[in-house]
């Protein structure tokens, strides 16, 4: 069984910890992916973040979380492809107080199916999470839950 990465890099024009709260904080995170989401920032608790109306649903664990440094999630069974697999986000300062945002999704059994999908929509969302760490005004990627 082979295991492959998804890999990305991103020059962004903020410090690290403007970045990083915009990843990690449940605030954040109804900026650039889900409104429909819940999180508790802390080592060992479970994220939950809702698509299609709560038709799909990711589960991540939070396995590291050093504010303005370094975030680990580790994808829990609601998708199988994703089931296992690892986002690790790097937030690495520049001299200049920028950030170069760094993202591993790590350990894919296959590059087949949702792999190549997976890889272009966290070539997005990264997008929306500059604009996002930039001050300038986005949607997430899921806005409004039905009733």
């Amino acid at each position: 069984m082979c295991s492959s990465d998804l890999l990305h890099r991103l020059n962004i024009n903020a410090p690290p910890e403007t970045v990083f709260d915009t990843i990690a904080t449940p605030q954040g995170i109804r900026l650039w992916w889900t409104d429909d989401s819940t999180s508790e920032p802390a080592v060992g608790s479970v994220s939950v973040f809702k698509f299609m109306n709560g038709e799909v649903v990711f589960r991540m664990r939070i396995d590291e979380y050093e504010p303005g440094r370094r975030l680990v999630w580790t994808c829990l069974g609601d998708y199988d492809e994703w089931n296992g697999t690892t986002l690790t986000w790097r937030f690495d300062p520049t001299d200049d107080g920028k950030t170069v945002l760094n993202l591993a999704h790590s350990g894919w059994a296959s590059t087949e199916k949702e792999y190549p999908q997976c890889n272009a929509s966290w070539g997005h969302l990264l997008h929306v999470v500059r604009d996002v760490a930039e001050g300038r005004a986005t949607e997430p990627e899921e806005s409004g839950r039905s009733s």
